[in-house]
């Protein structure tokens, strides 16, 4: 089936881009595409050192919503 695009916050501690990606691909089979900061800054593609705040948004491709639940 086809994937969609959503944001979600996101409901963790803080963590690195790289280790929040694999966990959620693993966990969830998505694919986490960036981030939306708390200052509204998009961001594509982190680095996977890229610090992930508990504040910020995931920009992700699933099947549903998966994170809003």
């Amino acid at each position: 089936g086809a994937h969609n695009l959503y944001i979600s916050p996101h409901q963790g501690k803080d963590t690195t881009f790289g280790a929040l990606e694999e966990r959620l691909r693993d966990a969830h089979r998505l694919i986490v595409l960036g981030l939306r900061l708390a200052d509204g800054e998009v961001v594509f593609s982190p680095p996977a050192d890229h610090a992930v705040s508990a504040d910020c948004e995931l920009i992700y491709l699933a099947r549903e919503p998966i994170l809003d639940r």
